[in-house]
């Protein structure tokens, strides 16, 4: 995954909660929300094609 320092990362309103998961606070600009909810959905297939790519060579 190729992907640029989202700049929410130095947003006021981003936070990690106690699990470590990535979080905004409700009261964020839009903007801020659109970048942050493109990169959840980017990592996210990402994640899964990688995972998906492990499986197959288990399988093989």
């Amino acid at each position: 995954m190729n992907v640029e320092r989202p700049s929410f990362l130095d947003s006021p309103y981003f936070y990690y909660d106690m699990d470590g998961s990535m979080c905004l606070r409700d009261e964020a600009p839009k903007e801020i929300q659109r970048e942050f909810n493109k990169y959840r959905r980017t990592y996210r297939e990402w994640y899964e094609q990688w995972d998906e790519g492990l499986r197959i060579k288990d399988e093989e």
